[in-house]
């Protein structure tokens, strides 16, 4: 647990550095040279990346769903997945490519910074959850559902 913290504040007293030394050598502070720099294409690439991120971060680890039976629950969580992921990395690769205009709203680099944060912050809930190796269902789960109260102790 010490070594994740020490990374995090590493990250971050990095993140304040850049900071830092964006406003000394600009002369201008940092968020008019970071929206300066962030124009659609860029942050579209920088949508793709996070998406392509979280896309084999959520898929490490995962049994392939070949075998299972058409129609049941996992089957289609996992064909809707993929579906999700072709439409939502399409979308980022199309405006990069210039291939379409961006929705409005979301070419506004403050929320495009909000977006990559709130990506990258659940990339690290997922990660931290698959250390502690905590899991949704499987076998533990469902023999202590099964478990009745008056066998567990206390």
């Amino acid at each position: 647990m010490v070594k994740v913290g020490a990374a995090a504040l590493f990250f971050v007293f990095g993140g304040w550095l850049l900071l830092d030394a964006t406003e000394q050598l600009t002369g201008q502070p940092a968020w008019t040279a970071v929206t300066a720099g962030l124009d659609h294409h860029v942050a579209a690439w920088i949508a793709l990346v996070l998406g392509v991120a979280a896309t084999v971060i959520g898929v490490s680890g995962r049994r392939p769903a070949l075998g299972r039976a058409v129609g049941s629950g996992r089957w289609w969580a996992r064909g809707l997945f993929g579906l999700a992921m072709v439409l939502g990395l399409g979308a980022p690769l199309l405006v990069a490519a210039d291939v379409i205009d961006p929705v409005p709203f979301f070419d506004d680099p403050g929320v495009v910074v909000v977006g990559a944060g709130l990506a990258l912050l659940g990339m690290a809930v997922l990660l931290a959850s698959r250390v502690a190796g905590v899991r949704g269902c499987g076998p533990c789960t469902r023999r202590a559902a099964r478990t009745p109260a008056s066998a567990t102790p206390g």
